[in-house]
């Protein structure tokens, strides 16, 4: 079949060529804004002045996938709601958790590659991160802000906010769909600029890689601080 000749019923079958992209609608949700107001004003109210001691956490998965968009064939109709597509490179991949304090970044821990609630608990623990912030921080009041991920409101999270009431009195929720008020993902974005080049072959040199990247964006983050 001659290239003409599908392009010719590709159309007739209903598809025309679109890019892929990611097209988040959450925030045209009248609820989804309602709680973002509500969200600010509690937090203006409550939080005033505590920037550099708000610890900003999250979770990040790193793939050894190359991400673009692509043109794809999609039905009338669909325009931005077609996924975003990917090509692999490989199949390799480490979740990783760290945090955000002013223009500080804390250390970062290792996480299963599909981490539950159960296994963050782990991490947190065995890790002694809480116990590392909070000595760097000092005495005072100390916020930790997270987003509603289930990893995040799960049971063994739940289990380990009762078992540190310390962190478990810190931890605010941000409202649902609403990446942009965690400035954590800012530093994923640079560690996920620095890593897109690059091809692994193992899991090792993919994590090595990682923290290369993340001591490289805490290094970039002391400088503007300086």
């Amino acid at each position: 079949m001659g290239s003409r000749t599908a392009l010719r019923r590709l159309r007739a079958g209903g598809l025309r060529l679109r890019t892929a992209k990611n097209r988040d609608i959450g925030l045209s949700l009248p609820r989804v804004r309602e709680s973002r107001l509500r969200w600010a004003r509690d937090e203006n109210r409550m939080w005033a002045g505590l920037f550099d001691r708000t610890v900003y956490i999250d979770e990040l998965c790193f793939c050894t996938f190359n991400n673009y968009r692509r043109r794809v064939w999609a039905r009338m109709g669909m325009g931005g709601r077609v996924d975003h597509w990917v090509r692999r490179s490989g199949r390799v991949s480490v979740s990783v958790f760290g945090g955000l304090v002013g223009l500080r970044l804390t250390s970062l821990v290792d996480l299963p590659k599909k981490c539950t609630s159960w296994q963050l608990a782990l991490a947190l623990r065995d890790s002694g991160w809480w116990d590392e912030v909070r000595a760097e921080l000092g005495e005072g009041e100390v916020r930790v802000q997270l987003d509603n991920a289930p990893i995040h409101t799960g049971p063994g999270t739940r289990v380990f906010r009762t078992a540190e009431p310390e962190f478990g009195r810190a931890v605010t929720f941000q409202p649902p769909n609403s990446p942009d008020l965690n400035p954590i993902e800012q530093v994923w974005a640079r560690m996920k600029r620095v890593l897109r080049e690059r091809v692994f072959n193992s899991t090792a040199s993919l994590r090595a890689a990682g923290r290369e990247a993340w001591e490289l964006t805490a290094r970039a983050y002391a400088v503007h601080a300086a």
